[in-house]
């Protein structure tokens, strides 16, 4: 385990595995490395493992303080609440400053997904649980390879963009934004729920999506608010609140296409009620 001064434990079960190769352009480093924290075992969102499996590393340290770091492909993997999440990435640009005693700060840049995402890390290590805080930014991220870690998108095609600040001791905070372009979602389990209780077939397949929204977690608390989607056979705009005992307040605006609205019974009905009826907003 290792300790911070005074015997209280940070991390436990730390490894370490490297292989090294000697070559013209100087020492190679394959391996993989992985530890446990000390969290809260109360917090739903407390991070309680990291494991990075790592090719091609190469390293060089300056002044005794500032380490920079190249890697061709790594793999880490974090555990929150025995659910394990894996991100991939390329071509790692690094650096982490550790000048000041207790305080790490560390600079990344990196290939995902065939998108990059860009982060700034600040790591407090004064108290027994580290304060994390990052400012991070990704684009153009393929959803599709996301359906490995999350099977929801496992016929969801898309570019994601977005920023987001996270702090992290005993629980998680975030927040941010995110932008999907250019969007396609196949017979999702909620699609396909949908489109029987509105007898709309063609939601089961939305093509041409553009979304947007501000993202939030606090602890328990998720929220997505300013939230605009548009397709070619419907918008949606609204909230989506989800509190700490999981209790749901949602506020959705919804204006169908006319085409989509002669596909159901329902809405054959609706428009013989109102007129032009697909030009006026349903709101639930």
């Amino acid at each position: 385990p290792y300790k911070r001064p005074g015997g209280t434990t940070l991390l436990k079960n730390i490894n370490l595995h490297l292989h090294v190769n000697n070559t013209l352009q100087g020492l190679d480093f394959k391996g993989r490395t992985g530890f446990y924290f000390l969290s809260d075992p109360d917090s739903p969102t407390a991070l309680q493992s990291a494991n990075f499996y790592f090719v091609n590393l190469k390293g060089q340290m300056f002044n005794g303080n500032l380490i920079k770091l190249k890697i061709k492909q790594m793999i880490s993997t974090f555990s929150i609440q025995n659910q394990k999440y894996s991100f991939p990435m390329e071509n790692i640009l690094a650096s982490i400053n550790f000048e000041v005693p207790f305080e790490k700060i560390i600079a990344l840049s990196a290939t995902m997904y065939t998108g990059h995402c860009f982060s700034r890390i600040f790591l407090d290590t004064t108290s027994p649980l580290w304060q994390i805080k990052s400012q991070n930014k990704f684009e153009g991220i393929d959803i599709n390879r996301l359906s490995k870690t999350y099977s929801f998108l496992n016929q969801s095609y898309g570019l994601l963009s977005g920023t987001f600040q996270l702090q992290a001791s005993k629980v998680v905070d975030l927040s941010g934004t995110l932008a999907l372009h250019q969007g396609s979602f196949n017979n999702s389990n909620f699609q396909m729920w949908l489109a029987k209780i509105l007898q709309m077939p063609s939601l089961a397949h939305v093509s041409n999506m553009e979304l947007s929204s501000h993202l939030k977690i606090e602890g328990k608390s998720k929220m997505l608010d300013d939230l605009k989607l548009n397709t070619d056979g419907f918008d949606l705009s609204g909230f989506y609140h989800l509190d700490a005992d999981d209790l749901v307040s949602s506020q959705v605006s919804v204006r169908f296409s006319k085409k989509l609205l002669t596909e159901s019974p329902i809405g054959l009905k609706v428009i013989n009620l109102v007129h032009q009826a697909w030009v006026l907003p349903f709101e639930f």
